[in-house]
């Protein structure tokens, strides 16, 4: 057998085999073989048909017999030519008529690579101490998440932060805007609508209650932006009118609701649970950001080309479980297709980053003489790379 070789590119290679005449009548005896052994014919018991009658009958299916076997006879060639096979990926090319019998396929190898120093990398730590500012952060927000909203008092006015409930109405060179364009909805007229003051930048009409106190009217002219989310409102002018029914002031949780709430005796205490968990929280941040950037800065030491099959494989999945996650935070097919060059391209950077990551990391476990399990390696090897870091 006489074998050609030829290297392609992202970790193929093209074998041509040309079978000499002995070589090419065991291929052809295997395949009669092979196919006469599940031959169904009338007259003949299944498997007892006459190879003469079997190669005249069913000489489509000794035909794919034989690629099959030209096939495993080019994993062979791969590796007696000392090739790592990783994947056959497809016959190009099959021939066997008399004289010419020979098989083209295109496989693929494991990536060949000079393996990058892995130790002596420089980490810089990041300063997971947590300031007392942080804490102040944090008891603040639990204040504001449990507050809690009650009538204001007689004669109070409403103010940022404030739920109001409110009418409100507009009219547009005297007729009401819903007259005006059909489409106006709530910018034409609301009944016992309830907002909190400054939530919404779009909401203008209940903004415009700043200022008020319960039973007051307010009339104010507004004018519509150019581009206006209601096409038949842009550039027009409207006179409004605003009714305050009903305010509620926000009451800030006191400390004894904040004790109560987190289960704790005093604030020195509330303040020493906060401050655990923000360096806890802290230390893992960390641990995950020194870890990714080892493994970047693996892949960025080496530039090699990794097998196809496998970047297509990993970007497919990385690409349904994105699509899944876009779908549950309630992102539409129109996205997606809208963005998919993009996403496509980022999943397979991505596929092709994590890959590389994982062939340089089995190359550190061998040469460590680590045995791991293949889930286990890129952990084994970034373990060995921060024991070595150079801070």
């Amino acid at each position: 057998m006489k074998i050609e070789k030829k290297e392609l590119a992202d970790c193929q290679v093209e074998l041509k085999l040309v079978f000499d005449e002995s070589e090419a009548k065991d291929i052809n005896k295997r395949a009669v073989a092979a196919v006469s052994s599940r031959a169904s014919m009338p007259g003949f018991r299944k498997g007892k048909v006459p190879p003469q009658i079997v190669e005249k009958e069913f000489a489509p299916d000794i035909a794919m017999a034989r690629v099959r076997a030209m096939a495993r006879r080019a994993v062979d060639a791969a590796k007696e030519e000392k090739i790592e096979l990783f994947n056959t990926r497809e016959i190009t090319d099959a021939h066997f008529e008399d004289g010419n019998w020979s098989v083209t396929a295109v496989v693929e190898k494991r990536p060949v690579f000079d393996l990058p120093e892995y130790k002596g990398m420089s980490i810089a730590p990041a300063d997971t101490t947590v300031a007392d500012d942080e804490i102040d952060g944090i008891i603040a927000n639990m204040r504001e998440t449990a507050s809690t909203f009650n009538d204001a008092a007689e004669g109070a006015t409403a103010a940022e932060g404030d739920i109001i409930q409110y009418d409100y109405s507009a009219e547009i060179d005297g007729k009401p805007a819903s007259e005006v364009c059909a489409d106006a909805g709530d910018e034409a007229a609301q009944e016992g609508a309830w907002a909190t003051l400054g939530s919404n930048p779009e909401a203008v009409a209940a903004d415009n209650a700043a200022g008020m106190k319960v039973g007051e009217t307010k009339e104010f002219e507004r004018k519509f932006a150019d581009d206006f989310r209601v096409e038949g409102l842009r550039g027009l002018k409207a006179k409004c009118k605003i009714t305050l029914k009903t305010l509620r002031s926000k009451s800030p949780a006191t400390d004894e609701q904040l004790l109560k709430d987190s289960q704790t005796k005093d604030l020195d205490e509330l303040r020493g649970k906060i401050r655990e968990n923000l360096e806890r929280r802290k230390k893992l941040a960390e641990e995950r950001r020194r870890y990714d950037e080892a493994a970047e800065g693996l892949v960025s030491r080496c530039d090699f080309e990794v097998p196809l099959s496998q970047i297509d494989r990993l970007a497919d999945a990385t690409l349904e479980e994105y699509k899944n996650r876009a779908l549950s935070m309630g992102l539409d097919a129109g996205y997606l297709k809208e963005n998919r060059e993009k996403i496509q391209k980022e999943a397979r950077d991505s596929a092709i980053r994590q890959i590389k990551a994982w062939y340089i990391a089995d190359a550190i476990c061998k040469a460590e003489k680590i045995e791991c399990k293949p889930e286990e390696t890129l952990n084994k090897a970034v373990e060995i790379v921060l024991a070595n870091v150079k801070n």
